[in-house]
């Protein structure tokens, strides 16, 4: 849902941006298995959304929560965003618009790098691969369709603020 959104210019970027919010918000229940990961990436696109002058999404209720079950699962997809994140970085810092570029944090995040190296050791490490493997595709599922559904909210959202 995002390949067609121009991250280097302020409408594809204040969409990505607000997709990921909602949906992050969809993730907060999780926080504390993330490590306040979840949290800290809220804070970090409501720092670039004030810096597009786009406001932070404040319902709660765009989108539902989470089930603790999907834990491993929804951990595999996050952490796992970070391939995609850096590629969706190189677009944005093709922008031109100062405040765009300013709009940097989310993107420029390093953190999932890491996240993802410690999410795969503990994954190898346990001897019970089944029920576990069971566990972590059904909760991706879950976060991928919990993202799809934050992100045609934010479309939506998008659509109808045009004048």
């Amino acid at each position: 849902m995002v390949a067609h959104l121009d991250l280097a210019e302020r409408s594809g970027l204040s969409t990505f941006l607000v997709g990921n919010a909602i949906a992050y918000a969809g993730l907060m229940p999780m926080d504390d298995a993330f490590s306040g990961h979840v949290s800290r990436r809220l804070k970090l696109l409501a720092r670039d959304l004030g810096a597009l002058g786009v406001p932070l999404p404040q319902d709660a209720k765009l989108i539902d929560a989470m089930p603790s079950a999907s834990v491993l699962g929804v951990r595999y997809v996050v952490a796992g965003s970070a391939l995609g994140g850096r590629v969706l970085a190189r677009h944005h810092s093709r922008a031109t618009d100062a405040r765009v570029r300013r709009a940097g944090a989310f993107l420029g995040d390093e953190s999932l790098g890491s996240y993802w190296s410690d999410l795969l050791k503990e994954l190898n490490g346990d001897e019970d691969a089944g029920p576990q493997s069971d566990a972590v595709v059904s909760g991706a599922h879950r976060c991928f369709a919990l993202f799809e559904a934050a992100f045609a909210r934010a479309l939506a959202l998008e659509t109808a603020s045009i004048p």
